[in-house]
């Protein structure tokens, strides 16, 4: 009987081993089918950050489109109150010069036609004939330019009014085109915020449950070890997802102005870096400059190198070339 117990307990000993080592077995897949995800979803991530400096670029243009459009139609604004008001101008210039050329006529015709005699006889001498004839013709030449005049200037006011009219109805609707522009750009951005947060939290969960199964995995092993009276090593991998590159980074400066390898433009916190130790899209902060994304790369960026961007020439001399620990 006492044989048969302590044969009983050694099946019962057995069993729980192999139960023990089928769960680290069970565990270690679903740590590998995770990591593979984190992969993806880190992949993912840097897409989505890429696209999100994209937006930003392209809504940052677009938002200075809409300002400079805005004080363009301010400018024809003042320009179009400014011919409306010569309009004005000139319509109370034409009205009065008509309505002097009218009182001359109505004179014209209370005295009668000038007597071409009477001016003769009248007059005292040939040369103040002459003098008189001139000046009849004289106010009579001025009343016909005056009404001509101010008639011809009320055209070109009239013209320049609808013109400018016009070209404040088109510049409304770029406007309006711009503004609906800006606003698609930044629900765009928007949308790209939000898949890039949760793309994060997906990671971070990820990263979670990894860590759960390896303390669940070094549970079963340590149960295992004692239950098959031996030790083994603890499942590979660890019980993180990676911290990113370490150690101490070369990092230079540049001020190219352009399209980086990614396709964004050139600008703060853009940085180049080798894809093979600094994966593009990843975001890290750099000492002394700040937050930066690896977005660009370089021919001679080799290993641990970083190139932080400067908007001129003065500030990437400045910085140099500095040896940093970076923050991941």
């Amino acid at each position: 009987m006492a044989r048969t117990a302590l044969l009983t307990r050694a099946a019962l000993l057995g069993a729980g081993a192999a139960l023990a080592l089928t769960a680290v077995s069970n565990g270690a897949d679903r740590r590998v089918t995770l990591r593979s995800q984190v992969g993806h979803l880190r992949d993912a991530e840097s897409r989505a950050l890429l696209e999100l400096f994209a937006a930003d670029a392209a809504l940052a243009r677009s938002r200075d489109a809409v300002t400079r459009l805005t004080r363009e139609a301010h400018a024809q604004q003042l320009g179009v109150d400014e011919s409306q008001r010569l309009l004005r101008l000139s319509e109370t210039n034409v009205r009065r010069a008509r309505t002097v050329l009218a009182e001359r006529l109505r004179a014209s015709y209370r005295t009668g036609p000038i007597d071409g005699l009477a001016v003769v006889l009248s007059a005292s001498s040939l040369a103040d004939v002459l003098d008189r004839a001139s000046i009849v013709q004289r106010v009579t030449e001025q009343d016909a330019t005056t009404v001509a005049a101010v008639t011809s200037a009320l055209r070109s006011a009239t013209t320049a009014t609808r013109n400018l009219t016009r070209a404040r109805r088109r510049l409304a609707r770029a406007l309006a085109a711009a503004r609906d522009t800006s606003r698609r750009l930044d629900q765009a951005r928007a949308a790209k915020a939000a898949l890039l947060h949760e793309l994060r939290r997906s990671v971070h969960l990820a990263g979670a449950r990894i860590a759960a199964l390896d303390a669940a995995a070094a549970a079963a092993e340590e149960k295992g070890s004692h239950l098959g009276g031996g030790t083994r090593p603890p499942p590979g991998g660890g019980g993180t997802t990676g911290g990113g590159p370490s150690g101490t980074f070369r990092v230079t400066a540049y001020s190219d102005h352009g399209t980086t390898a990614t396709g964004i433009q050139t600008r703060p916190g853009v940085c180049a870096t080798d894809p093979r130790v600094i994966p593009m899209g990843t975001r890290f902060t750099v000492p002394g400059y700040g937050e930066c994304v690896a977005a660009d790369t370089g021919g001679d960026i080799k290993g641990n190198w970083v190139d932080v961007w400067f908007n001129t020439d003065a500030e990437a001399n400045s910085w140099g070339s500095q040896h940093l620990t970076l923050s991941f």
